[in-house]
């Protein structure tokens, strides 16, 4: 809990590490001065048992005042951090209300069930990250700045890359259209290869390196015929949460890591063996990968049941796994939207955001400039302007919902929503300038 009785849950911190990267790092919050370096990553790790959000910044060796900088980090004057960032709802802590809205105060002691408790609010839906300040006292109690430097976990990932050589595809016409395809869920795990050879089973890396005997005996049983290889993935998870692939690799290679158990997902297409699905509760699993077999006519249909928020993994049947770890898509939302959905993808870096509405009649897409969601449901109106463009989709700022009814009429729509966007909406046209446009809000009676 911070000095202002906020707290970050563990649930957003994987949330936090994916908006602190590329964040400008600033010297005690000042924005009246520009950044004196950037944060190029961030991962989640543990001090003293506890959960906490590690990042790395650099900064030029040439600038004015770099030399110092050095100087003030390396002799711990610079020594706490803090962040500036966005977010929509506080959650109280104990009755899990909008804190804004309920009769408890942060820092105020109730009694719960016959026992103390402390209120604080957990920061909820967290939007962007400003900065990063580097201060004197940090809110959090605990922050610290270290001389600890990147490069040798650069070096690690990286060596881990060239074992995974997966081909990133820009759109699905890449591929050949006379071709079978395989398609199965992309999750951030450790691709491998998992091998019978003279009856034992053994796990390999992509490159055929091998994987610690004493961790392979730890997963259930495998029984595969002679000669078979088959792709794998190991997936490690801390509660129901799934953790990161550097974080499955820092396990395997037993250094600090946030995982507590591992699965291993293995794809049995086409070979003879008896991968069962262990669900017994322990620390290491065994699961079938989920997959589909489909004509290019069908890959689009397959992409949409089989995505996670990273995407697909694919594979031409022609060049089956698991000598390598097949082609890796994202599909836009536009292709993700079946008729009667809605796809709202932000951009809290440029302050706008996409909404595409799936009709019968079509695609319609409108770019929605300083885009809040928060004051979206309290009566703002935004300006939008009708947009053929193409919306990505977003790891962590898209959504997709329902279209529940569409009344157009006079070149304007009210449409009922449910989802994130919930309730209904109106688009009017309207003319700024001389120029069409339109105006998006919520309806009130």
């Amino acid at each position: 809990m911070n000095s202002f009785g906020g707290r970050f849950p563990a649930q957003e911190q994987d949330q936090l590490t994916r908006l602190i990267v590329d964040s400008p790092v600033m010297v005690g919050h000042r924005k009246d001065k520009l950044p004196i370096g950037r944060t190029f990553y961030a991962t989640i790790t543990k001090r003293n048992g506890e959960d906490w959000v590690k990042s790395y910044f650099y900064w030029l060796k040439s600038a004015d005042g770099a030399e110092t900088l050095r100087e003030n980090v390396d002799g711990g004057i610079y020594k706490e951090c803090s962040i500036g960032f966005t977010f929509l709802v506080p959650e109280c802590s104990i009755c899990g209300k909008d804190i804004r809205l309920c009769e408890h105060e942060p820092l105020q002691n109730y009694t719960i069930s016959g026992k103390e408790e402390s209120c604080y609010y957990n920061y909820r839906q967290i939007e962007r990250v400003l900065e990063t300040s580097l201060v004197y006292r940090g809110a959090v109690t605990g922050t610290a700045i270290s001389k600890e430097l990147q490069a040798s976990c650069e070096k690690q990932v990286d060596s881990y890359q060239r074992k995974m050589p997966a081909t990133y595809l820009k759109n699905l016409e890449q591929l050949d259209t006379s071709e079978q395809y395989l398609v199965s869920p992309l999750y951030d795990g450790l691709p491998i290869q998992v091998v019978c050879k003279r009856g034992v089973v053994s796990l390999r890396q992509i490159d055929g390196s091998p994987i610690s005997e004493a961790l392979t005996i730890r997963f259930a049983p495998i029984q595969l015929v002679e000669g078979c290889a088959l792709f794998g993935l190991i997936l490690g998870y801390r509660g129901k949460e799934r953790c990161s692939s550097q974080d499955v690799i820092n396990f395997i290679n037993a250094q600090n890591s946030a995982v507590s158990r591992l699965e291993l997902h293995i794809l049995d297409c086409g070979h003879e063996s008896n991968v069962q699905s262990s669900e017994q509760p322990g620390r290491f699993r065994v699961r079938r990968l989920r997959h589909q077999v489909v004509s290019y006519n069908r890959l689009l249909e397959a992409v949409r049941r089989m995505k996670t928020r990273d995407g697909v993994r694919i594979w031409a049947q022609s060049t089956p796994p698991p000598e390598y770890a097949g082609y890796i898509y994202k599909p836009t939302i536009s292709e993700i939207l079946t008729v009667d959905q809605y796809g709202l993808v932000t951009d809290n870096e440029h302050l706008y955001a996409m909404l595409l509405l799936r009709l019968r009649t079509g695609l319609k897409q409108y770019k929605l400039c300083q885009f809040n969601l928060a004051r979206l449901y309290r009566g703002m109106k935004f300006i939008s302007d009708e947009s053929d463009g193409e919306a990505t989709s977003s790891t962590s700022h898209s959504h997709i919902g329902r279209v529940m009814s569409v009344d157009s009429r006079n070149g304007g729509m009210k449409l009922s929503l449910r989802g994130k966007l919930n309730g209904r909406f109106i688009i009017r046209p309207i003319k700024i300038g001389g120029l069409s446009r339109h105006l998006f809000y919520i309806e009130t009676r």
